[in-house]
């Protein structure tokens, strides 16, 4: 799909970000973890999540959409079912102690940290799937060393276990905390504190109640791509419900470069006074840290800033939206970002989805038309983004 945009035309008016797509399909993993109805609100309804329903039908899941972002699923039927998608191995292990994957789908799965949190891949008797089942880790006191792979695993054995763990080294991602929220709602986790070396939790006591009911926060990325858009293409946007706490990184930066932002209620309103400039900031992230999801659109932030704003922690020369930034004429040497930049539209192929995020940025503050190929692999991910950029023009 290509999306053509004109710069320089601000945009304006209302716009509702939905769910988190990962924060959305982990939590509809652990349906199969419930019992009986599943209620999800606030749901992007996006081809992956399409896929991932299918999924769940071969469990014995019956769903049905009961308004356009709001889905009901009945899980009191279910059985245990071939694995075809690896975000579905630990749910179907502690609903029934074991599970049977298809051979490909083990391919990424971090086996040995699996093993030591319980659970045990049978030997290899077949060319196209693999036995496993599920006993108990050794230990309750594990080293995550900042991955999600392994914050996501370690979250869920534990949550199923009635029993207190240490996860050091948790990654605290916007996704993640949405899972803990989610997790102690649905009584698999009885509390859960932040400390000092990461995440201390108590597992809840066997199996929530009838009806698992919860809405997800409004996705603070595409809140945050929004925001910035507003800025960049000398705009006024409100964003709906927006999940305000998780914007803090995202908003202190803003802050410090452009303070032209406003909470009503649960509602941002976000502007660019165009007889403000823009600031340049010096910016330290790594990519285990909150700041690096925002990175690509402060990218393109500063590249509008009077002045060079300097990056370390990552190099940007490997982010994938590098070069094609530049083919807007940003001027981006090393990890100094040289502004204001005149940003000239482009023709070019969206990288991946926050590469994407700032291409788009960068095409909205331009003077001229650009052309942006591969646009889906933002859709994937943001409910109705065309039709949201298009009411806003």
């Amino acid at each position: 799909m290509t999306i053509k945009i004109t710069g320089g035309l601000p945009l304006k008016g209302e716009v509702s970000p939905k769910g988190s797509v990962f924060s959305a399909l982990a939590i509809l993993a652990c349906s199969l973890m419930a019992r009986e109805r599943f209620f999800l609100e606030n749901v992007p309804k996006v081809a992956k999540i399409a896929t991932f329903l299918e999924n769940l039908k071969a469990f014995g899941v019956s769903y049905n959409w009961v308004a356009k972002n709001s889905l009901v699923l009945n899980v009191s039927n279910l059985s245990n079912s071939l694995v075809t998608d690896p975000l579905l191995l630990l749910p179907v292990l502690i609903r029934f102690g074991e599970a049977t994957i298809k051979k490909g789908v083990t391919v990424g799965l971090d086996r040995p940290f699996l093993e030591s949190l319980g659970v045990i891949f049978e030997n290899e008797k077949s060319a196209n799937f693999q036995k496993v089942s599920f006993s108990k880790p050794v230990s309750f006191d594990i080293d995550l060393n900042s991955l999600l792979s392994k914050s996501f695993s370690a979250l869920l054995i534990f949550s199923g276990l009635s029993s207190e763990a240490t996860l050091n080294n948790f990654l605290m991602t916007e996704e993640m905390e949405e899972l803990l929220v989610f997790l102690k709602d649905a009584r698999f986790l009885s509390d859960y504190s932040q400390i000092d070396t990461g995440l201390k939790i108590s597992g809840g006591s066997g199996l929530p109640v009838n009806e698992v009911s919860f809405k997800l926060s409004s996705s603070v990325l595409e809140t945050a791509f929004w925001s910035s858009a507003a800025i960049v293409s000398g705009g006024d946007i409100m964003i709906k419900d927006v999940a305000r706490t998780r914007l803090v990184p995202f908003l202190s930066k803003l802050t410090t470069m452009h303070d032209t932002f406003d909470f009503d209620g649960a509602n941002l309103r976000v502007w660019r006074d165009l007889t403000k400039p823009l600031l340049p900031i010096d910016l330290n992230v790594s990519e285990d840290s909150l700041l690096y999801d925002f990175l690509p659109m402060l990218v393109v932030l500063m590249l509008l800033a009077e002045g060079t704003s300097r990056i370390s922690g990552v190099s940007l020369e490997q982010e994938p939206y590098f070069k094609d930034l530049n083919l807007f004429n940003a001027k981006i040497i090393g990890n100094e970002v040289v502004g204001p930049a005149s940003l000239r539209g482009c023709r070019t192929v969206v990288p991946d989805f926050t590469g994407g995020l700032a291409l788009f940025l960068a095409a909205l503050g331009a003077t001229t038309k650009s052309e942006i190929l591969e646009s889906e692999k933002i859709s994937w991910f943001f409910d109705d983004f065309e039709n949201n950029l298009k009411d806003l023009l």
